[in-house]
């Protein structure tokens, strides 16, 4: 016969289960909806947003009314086969495709029709390049223009200034390289200036001190105004170079010293050279 103790615990026990049991039905539940909405959000972009760019897949079209030329064609094939309808060098926006596509029987059943045509003619653009970005929201065959104003649209970002990106990026590289061989600093500004920087290394290379000891030490004696002169993360970063006695960094030099002289140009102490880079 067992206690009532035991049948306290055993009840419990009972309890807890028939709980976590009530937990594991509503959480499954609960995933089961996710996944049928989930489904529900594929199945509504068709068999483009399950197969890519296939254009032997067929699209979600509408049953019926599906004009001759558009049956079975997955959404980039379709994009493409409206343009190529259109008038030479006669670039459509995306709201003019999709409205074509509409007369053409092809209805993308997803819940929103617009951002499915944006990802068809982007993808097509990319994955067979036979469709280009004119700018201004406009889409056009590549055959229609020359090779040249082609890559003026590729280069265009966003359809403005016609700016080529990755040869900015190299312009902006060569820049930094001459500045830098000019032994001018580029970049955000330094924080610690060359007394700070022999003062730390001194105390963690030769005293062995740890970075929170040197950042008081260096409040202690560069302190101005009430203002902490660096900050504690500036000179964690600085560790290894400290501890391997690396000298100060020239462009650091240099625009201290650029830093004084500007300051002492202006009018008042309050004011700060704004410069990426100073010679």
């Amino acid at each position: 016969m067992s206690s009532p103790s035991s049948d306290g615990i055993l009840q419990q026990m009972v309890s807890e289960r028939d709980a976590f049991a009530d937990f594991a039905r509503q959480r499954l539940s609960q995933l089961d909806a996710a996944i049928n909405a989930r489904k529900e959000a594929l199945e509504g972009f068709g068999s483009f947003a399950l197969g890519g760019v296939d254009d032997s897949a067929s699209a979600d079209t509408a049953s019926s009314g599906v004009s001759e030329g558009f049956e079975g064609l997955a959404y980039p094939a379709v994009v493409h086969k409206v343009l190529s309808l259109q008038p030479r060098r006669e670039p459509m926006t995306v709201n003019q495709i999709l409205d074509a596509m509409e007369l053409h029987g092809v209805v993308p059943e997803s819940q929103s029709p617009r951002n499915t045509v944006i990802t068809a003619l982007r993808r097509r653009s990319t994955k067979l390049g036979d469709i280009i970005h004119t700018g201004m929201g406009e889409w056009g065959l590549r055959e229609w223009y020359s090779e040249s104003e082609a890559q003026k649209f590729e280069r265009a970002v966003d359809g403005a200034n016609a700016r080529d990106a990755k040869m900015h990026k190299e312009n902006m590289k060569k820049g930094i390289a001459q500045t830098q061989a000019r032994g001018a600093h580029y970049g955000k500004p330094p924080k610690i200036t060359e007394e700070m920087w022999l003062l730390a290394t001194r105390l963690v290379a030769d005293e062995g001190r740890k970075i929170p000891e040197v950042y008081e030490e260096i409040c202690k004696l560069f302190e101005r105004d009430g203002e902490e002169p660096i900050g504690l993360q500036s000179l964690a970063n600085r560790r290894k170079d400290f501890l391997a006695r690396r000298p100060y960094p020239s462009s650091w030099k240099t625009y201290f010293a650029n830093r004084d002289r500007l300051l002492d140009a202006k009018s008042g102490p309050e004011d700060k050279p704004k410069l990426r880079a100073v010679e």
